[in-house]
């Protein structure tokens, strides 16, 4: 492998810009996630959010071994539905809707469980060009939370399964955004995952460290104007 494409793959690493959705196993400690489904006048989406954020906000005790099972989740599941009623909204031009929840189910990662809640709006009248979207899960328990809505498919701007399509990424202090269902928003999502990777970093003094830590196989010096290898 080239220096460059070396280069260009810690960078990627870095700062978070590899696909972060879950088709490829990149979900994230620290994060939640809005997954939207939009057709001509129907929007589809989920509800995805580790078991031990819910026992922060809820004051429920999960396991957090990966040992959760469906019927755990049945026991609590209005508390948690009603939880992300009170926490997000999505208005349009014609108001805000009504969130309708369905199944729900428990999706696995190497260091967490999610519960994932699917969820439908009602039927619109014509095909929205907006979507106001309104996030505040979790940020009252851990403010260094983040909120990620992933735009998996979209007809009009010819998005297709694709659930690494990061559009808006919600902080405590950026919590109602803007939705534009008639672009594409692939460099809007990009401007976020960078914003995103840096705070990873800063946030992390494990983080930090690896980058200091990549100084340290530096066993060059410069002598009599060239780089010269360093005996010992």
């Amino acid at each position: 492998m080239s220096s460059l494409r070396m280069a260009v793959v810690w960078f990627l690493g870095v700062f978070g810009l590899t696909t972060p959705a879950h088709a490829v196993n990149t979900h994230d400690v620290g994060q939640s996630y809005i997954f939207l489904r939009i057709d001509n006048t129907s929007i589809h989406g989920r509800f995805e959010i580790p078991v031990g954020y819910l026992n922060q906000a809820l004051s429920l005790s999960f396991r957090t071994d990966g040992g959760v099972v469906l019927a755990d989740i049945d026991l609590h599941i209005d508390s948690i539905t009603s939880y992300f009623r009170r926490h997000a909204a999505f208005t349009s031009a014609e108001g805000t809707s009504e969130i309708t929840f369905g199944a729900y189910r428990l999706y696995q990662t190497s260091f967490a469980q999610f519960v994932v809640i699917d969820f439908s709006l009602p039927e619109f009248a014509a095909p929205p060009e907006y979507l106001d979207v309104r996030y505040t899960a979790v940020f009252d328990v851990d403010p260094q939370h983040r909120g990620l809505l992933v735009e998996e498919h979209n007809w009009k701007t010819g998005t297709f399964n694709e659930e690494a399509n990061v559009a808006l990424i919600f902080t405590p202090n950026d919590t109602e955004q803007r939705l534009d269902l008639s672009s594409s928003s692939i460099w809007r999502g990009f401007k976020s995952l960078v914003a995103l990777g840096t705070h990873h970093i800063w946030i992390g003094i494990d983080h930090v460290l690896f980058l200091l830590a990549l100084l340290l196989p530096a066993v060059l010096v410069r002598k009599h104007g060239r780089w010269q290898p360093v005996e010992g």
